[in-house]
């Protein structure tokens, strides 16, 4: 009856709207939760068979409650569906149900994408090396490189936020770190007959790293500054690379500062490599580095980070760089096929995709419910 449908519809239609908009934020957490949990496989359990039966399990409680919250009809205490079911009432309530499915899929994803792999280490350490190699897979003669990981820099992203003109207003930090510092940190520009340029000056990034290494408390103000809008960049370029990848490849984020950036920064990713080495030599290889700068300055640098013993012991894994490039590349390959076990499927080389069986778990249950109707009917 049109009527008595139209009343209905009408009646729940506010509590439709709240259940709608209550899906996004519970789907980003779902997607993080699973993935934190997915990727923390005990020692002793296979770690692509411990991924694939959590997503799976979780997928399958995941359509389980959404059933069980909206279901497509009333279902009476005999199991016979509602006699007074319409078709248009079906339709509608098909309708919804595979709206929240496909939102609840999409959140889950970008819950999924918000725990990246993670790459840290101390300075001088290696870690630029180590992103390059991970970024070319592990053969390189191969056109399509499905191990290969999709890099998101973060030293590029704060080199962009200091700069007057790269990022839009908003994302750099340009402006309130003159503010603060003053402009005796920007860079002299002079045309050839001495008048100075129309554009702005960049920040002279030695004067102002003298500036910071040499106290705390104005590199946490700078910190303060940068840290938030690096941040919101690396974000969104974390789900935006994320989806370009698809399910083929690992998004990595290449982080000089993971740990010394708090909890927060520490719970944006399921899994964190270290490059580290020992501290004679990652002293040694900032001085051979950066010979403009006095060994007090090189030992100042390594200071303002966390020690990376520390880093070592939080680490889910360690690549040591002690040795030669071809020491370095079997360190890095094996941290490789370590990392695509705890994403990759139990069957096959391809990622296990938490929204796609959510999908397909979904998608089968209106399947069986539709057919269990009709065959009622």
């Amino acid at each position: 009856t049109s009527s008595s449908l139209s009343s209905t519809m009408s009646n729940s239609l506010p509590s439709t709207i709240i259940s709608i908009l209550s899906i996004p934020p519970i789907g980003i957490i779902l997607g993080i939760l699973t993935e934190r949990i997915a990727k923390r496989c005990p020692s002793i359990l296979h770690a692509k068979l411990w991924n694939s039966t959590i997503k799976f399990l979780s997928a399958m409680m995941t359509v389980y409650l959404l059933t069980r919250l909206w279901p497509l009809f009333v279902i009476h205490q005999d199991g016979s569906a509602d006699d007074g079911i319409s078709t248009l009432h079906l339709v509608c309530s098909m309708f919804l149900y595979v709206t929240r499915l496909v939102l609840l899929a999409f959140c889950t994803q970008i819950g999924t994408l918000l725990q990246p792999v993670g790459l840290t280490g101390g300075i001088a350490c290696g870690k630029s090396t180590v992103s390059s190699i991970l970024s070319q897979g592990a053969n390189e003669e191969q056109e399509e490189q499905k191990d290969a990981f999709q890099i998101i820099d973060l030293d590029k992203i704060a080199h962009d936020v200091l700069d007057p003109i790269k990022l839009p207003k908003a994302d750099r930090a340009y402006e309130d770190i003159i503010r603060e510092f003053g402009t005796d940190i920007l860079v002299k520009q002079t045309k050839d007959d001495g008048t100075t340029t129309t554009t702005p000056p960049p920040i002279d990034r030695r004067k102002l790293g003298e500036i910071i290494f040499a106290d705390n408390t104005k590199r946490r103000k700078l910190n303060s500054m940068t840290h938030p809008r690096i941040t919101k960049i690396m974000i969104k370029r974390i789900i935006l690379q994320g989806f370009a990848a698809g399910t083929g490849n690992v998004v990595l984020a290449d982080v000089p500062l993971i740990y010394e950036a708090g909890w927060t920064m520490r719970a944006l990713f399921g899994t964190i490599i270290v490059v580290a080495t020992t501290p004679t030599i990652q002293l040694d290889r900032l001085i051979k580095r950066n010979d403009d700068l006095t060994r007090k300055q090189c030992e100042e640098r390594i200071a303002s980070q966390m020690d990376i013993t520390k880093k070592v012991k939080l680490a889910d894994f360690v690549i040591w760089n002690n040795g030669g490039m071809e020491d370095l590349k079997k360190e890095v390959e094996r941290t490789r096929r370590n990392v695509l076990d705890r994403c990759r499927f139990v069957v096959g080389g391809g990622r296990i995709n938490y929204s796609v069986l959510i999908r397909m778990i979904g998608g089968f249950y209106v399947a069986v419910c539709v057919f269990g109707l009709g065959h009622q009917q």
